[in-house]
């Protein structure tokens, strides 16, 4: 078997091909007819029609898979192969964990080679409230009718959006991240396409490079994260286990996380220092029913919060949810809004909810789980959960109250309203921004104002209070 043939997946034989390798073998000039004499697509069309065969396959020469993985540059690294490299249906399968490690080292050596990673200092970035603590950097263009005045220009004109502007953005926001010396709890970032090689810049050119930069929040919506940028994060991450920041807290809402990414996630999530995750909004679900159940019992093991909400689950999938929730123990939020669950399964769901120890649980645009009585019943299995069997305060979550991802987006929706993103309350606009941390809102959600940090959230302190 050659090279290409290892590297491109199957889009048809993903599942049959895994399960019965070693029992097929065709024609290969029968298969150069029929496809035209391709060569990869010959090898494809002639496992489906002989996968009846009784021959094996030649095996895979794992020096062949090493390499490939050592010389594979990240512009090169597709979604399709980055979800064949991950698949357990790969016939490298059995070594891919050495896989994953060679390809990490791989992505940590190309930063350094990257051709358009050129930053230059940005001089007007220093009194801009926007890289202050928390970052929130967005893309999104919102009409209007003139000028608005009191603002921070957009990242980059409209007029100037390309790939070539976006490189070179993301080139200086991780100059700026590891020069800045002020500490950095959340980044964010959305409508921006997000590259592997873009990612990579970002996190190990930038984040991981500032050891003062304390980055627990790493949110990146509608950034048209796929496999292959979504495996990059990962290994990145897996690899900063060992160096500091930790981040803890992963939002890829309403990307293109497919379920393809589920093997990708069971393997490596655990390796990671992830305790909250929301997929919300992806394509997730909808494959293979045990691969999901593996996803839940080995890549959530660890998680405290999961958000599944508006995602592509299956019937069978939500089954499988459903069964598993009482055994995830150290879950304690599960936000599934949306989900096509069967009204017969409600019962179930309900059941499985009093036996978990989930605190908080969303149920919203459910049919089957909306009613009121029903939303009662779930409400007052999480408050027992809450307080402990015995009555007594559970103590695991007395550093806040609810979602982290629901505090989250509501903090964050601020962001997008064209007006009022002033720093200051109204009548005090010596400074203005569009960054929602510095809100007076946000004591509603909680947050103190004196520069001090709670249940994750750090808010500095509002000029105005002080005068």
């Amino acid at each position: 078997m050659t090279l290409p043939e290892l590297a491109e997946p199957c889009a048809l034989l993903r599942v049959s091909v895994g399960k019965q390798r070693r029992r097929y073998l065709g024609k290969q000039k029968h298969a150069k007819r029929i496809v035209g004499g391709s060569e990869r697509y010959a090898e494809e069309v002639r496992i489906r029609n002989f996968i009846k065969g009784v021959e094996p396959l030649p095996p895979v020469k794992e020096c062949e898979v090493m390499d490939y993985v050592r010389k594979l540059k990240l512009d090169d690294l597709t979604d399709d192969r980055a979800a064949h490299l991950t698949s357990p249906y790969s016939l490298h399968a059995h070594i891919m964990r050495e896989v994953l490690e060679e390809l990490t080292e791989n992505i940590c050596a190309s930063v350094q080679n990257c051709e358009w990673n050129k930053p230059t200092e940005r001089r007007e970035w220093d009194m801009d409230f926007r890289f202050l603590h928390e970052w929130w950097l967005s893309l999104r263009t919102l009409p209007y009718r003139e000028e608005p005045n009191g603002h921070y220009p957009p990242l980059i004109p409209w007029s100037e959006r390309g790939k070539e502007a976006e490189n070179q953005l993301l080139a200086d926001v991780a100059l700026k991240i590891r020069q800045s010396k002020s500490p950095l709890y959340l980044l964010h970032l959305d409508h921006i396409n997000l590259t592997p090689e873009q990612t990579n810049v970002l996190l190990l050119d930038g984040v991981f490079r500032n050891n003062n930069s304390g980055v627990e929040t790493f949110s990146a919506q509608f950034c048209n994260i796929g496999p292959a940028s979504l495996l990059v994060i990962l290994l990145i991450l897996n690899h900063a286990t060992q160096l500091e920041p930790q981040v803890e807290n992963l939002h890829l809402a309403y990307n293109w996380i497919d379920a393809s990414c589920v093997n990708m996630l069971t393997t490596l999530l655990p390796l990671t220092s992830i305790t909250r995750l929301s997929l919300r909004g992806n394509r997730f679900g909808g494959g293979d029913v045990g691969l999901f159940q593996e996803f839940l019992m080995g890549g959530c093991m660890f998680l405290e919060e999961l958000d599944l909400g508006y995602t592509s689950l299956s019937a069978p999938e939500v089954y499988q949810l459903i069964r598993t929730i009482p055994l995830l123990g150290q879950l304690r939020v599960l936000l599934l809004d949306g989900v096509p669950v069967p009204e017969g399964k409600a019962a179930s769901l309900l059941r499985a909810i009093q036996l978990s120890q989930l605190i908080k649980v969303s149920l919203i645009a459910i049919p089957a789980c909306s009613s009121d009585s029903y939303l009662g019943r779930v409400a007052e299995a999480c408050r027992k959960h809450w307080t402990g069997r015995s009555g007594k305060g559970s103590g695991w979550y007395s550093r806040g109250s609810g979602s982290f991802f629901e505090a989250f987006d509501n903090r964050a929706s601020t962001f997008f309203r064209p007006r009022d993103r002033s720093a200051l309350p109204p009548g005090y606009r010596p400074f203005t921004t569009n960054d929602p941390s510095l809100h007076p809102w946000s004591r509603r959600l909680g947050t103190p104002t004196d520069g001090t940090r709670e249940g994750g959230w750090f808010t500095s302190p509002c000029p105005a209070s002080q005068g």
